[in-house]
């Protein structure tokens, strides 16, 4: 009867032993591969650890516009909206935008956009603004499509959504 109490007092101790061993040696294993640096460094995108299907692209430039459209729901007539599509070079080359416009959807009067840098460099950022407004008599729906084009290797003309429903 002693022996199995003895048993039975002993084994949890044992499993868990077993635990703190096996966690202390995959803790201590974590910290020895950050230390000499083996782990890969983690892929971000604007500061923001990347999905998997944003990995950095292999093959060329590729270019990642972060907003797929922007809805400014209603805008009181003569109030400037302010629309900024942020975009980034998730390739291995350096990515060239060759142009950018914007067409109308519904509305009238495309604004006419600006990009803050023209060049990226695998990894690197800018952004494309555009500013506009509505005047009196054209209190209703204003949709826009914003066409960018790029020497990107697989999409070379990306298109984003701009959207503005001025009201009196």
């Amino acid at each position: 009867m002693d022996a199995r109490i003895c048993r039975r007092a002993l084994l949890p101790s044992i499993v868990i032993g077993v635990v703190v061993l096996l966690l202390a040696s995959c803790s201590s294993g974590d910290k020895q591969a950050t230390l000499h640096g083996t782990k890969p460094p983690v892929p971000t995108l604007f500061g923001t650890t990347l999905a998997p299907e944003l990995a950095p692209y292999k093959g060329g430039p590729r270019l990642y516009i972060r907003e797929a459209a922007l809805d400014f729901g209603k805008v009181p007539i003569e109030t400037n909206v302010d629309a900024t599509f942020h975009f980034q070079n998730i390739g291995d080359a350096a990515l060239s935008i060759k142009n950018s416009f914007i067409r109308v959807v519904e509305g009238c009067c495309p604004p006419t956009p600006s990009i803050d840098k023209a060049t990226l460099a695998p990894g690197e950022s800018a952004a494309l603004n555009t500013v506009f407004t509505m005047h009196e008599g054209m209190a209703y729906l204003h949709e826009f499509e914003v066409v960018i084009q790029s020497d990107d290797s697989v999409q070379p003309e990306q298109v984003v959504r701009l959207k503005a429903n001025f009201v009196q």
